[in-house]
């Protein structure tokens, strides 16, 4: 779960990046939809006054006398010639980021994907601590509440986990010697350790269901050196079985560098094809510009013609 978890936790700085862009693009659409409300889509318009200059006679507005020599996309106090429908391209800065947000995403899936597919180790650490039932009747040596026991174990992405070191303070080092070795517990290296607790805490064997106390001890030891919880919760039934568990994830070496490599050569890629479609957007937007003043300069030669002829 961790190589699907990591990789996605990676992009989630694109959530605030997404959400900029998308409300970017709704802002432009909704911006130049307000500015160039109640004008036709076939007209040609004054930015200042939005009065329809295809009748005119010069590169003045006829309505409220701004210049027309320039083309602008929206409103503009200054005057120019407006188009509905005709906005500018997006700035390459914009186009870039858009690009790299939308392409990030794919980039994580196939990392997230590899990562699911080489081997990766799980160290596992936790601290259980085994609540001794409370003696039928007051004991005469001393009795255990509770012990503590520190194990540490690795798993593979396939494999069962595999302990490698059981800690216990107080049970002596020898006790636990067969244990650490073998990287595993059984029921006969379970009794070593419960002879151990019984030697420190000689009122375990005083009571009188410390027969039962030893069977659910023997079955609970090996389940615990095995990372079994849920096992362990299962067993239980004199004692008292809390968890605290840790996990930390090693990598594949390889899944790293890849994942370093794919997300690098993908935003280069990318930048690369934004830069080059926000060039050809903004040379088509700079054509149809230019056919529009070609076409207002026609009809002015037009307009002027006609009125030198009604004359």
């Amino acid at each position: 779960m961790g190589s699907l978890i990591a990789p996605l936790c990676v992009g989630c700085w694109l959530i605030p990046l997404i959400v900029i862009a998308v409300c970017y693009g709704l802002l432009r659409s909704i911006t130049h939809a307000w500015e160039t409300r109640g004008i036709g889509t076939d007209g040609l318009y004054c930015a200042k006054c939005r009065f329809d200059v295809r009748g005119g006679t010069g590169w003045t507005c006829p309505e409220c006398g701004s210049q027309l020599k320039r083309w602008v996309s929206l409103n503009d106090p200054r005057g120019g010639i407006i188009v509905k429908g005709l906005k500018p391209p997006i700035s390459q800065g914009m186009s870039i980021l858009i690009y790299l947000t939308a392409g990030f995403v794919p980039a994580v899936v196939a990392v997230t994907i590899l990562g699911l597919l080489l081997p990766i180790n799980y160290r596992h650490s936790a601290s259980v601590t085994l609540q001794f039932p409370a003696p039928a009747s007051p004991p005469t040596s001393d009795y255990a509440t509770h012990l503590n026991l520190y194990p540490r174990a690795e798993r593979s992405w396939l494999g069962p986990s595999k302990l490698q070191h059981l800690d216990c303070w107080d049970v002596p080092a020898d006790a636990l010697n067969e244990i650490n070795a073998s990287e595993r517990a059984d029921e006969a290296s379970a009794e070593v350790v419960w002879e151990a607790v019984v030697s420190k805490y000689p009122g375990l064997a005083e009571d009188d269901k410390a027969d039962a106390t030893r069977d659910e001890f023997l079955e609970l030891l090996p389940l615990v050196c095995a990372f079994d919880e849920r096992g362990s919760q299962s067993r239980m039934n004199r004692f008292r079985v809390d968890w605290y568990r840790n996990q930390h994830t090693d990598y594949h070496p390889l899944y790293i560098l890849f994942g370093f490599a794919a997300v690098v050569t993908a935003m280069a890629l990318l930048a690369r094809k934004s830069v080059k479609d926000s060039t050809n957007q903004h040379d088509e937007y700079g054509q149809k510009v230019e056919q529009i003043m070609n076409r207002y300069a026609l009809l002015i030669e037009q307009n002027i013609e006609r009125v030198n002829q009604s004359r």
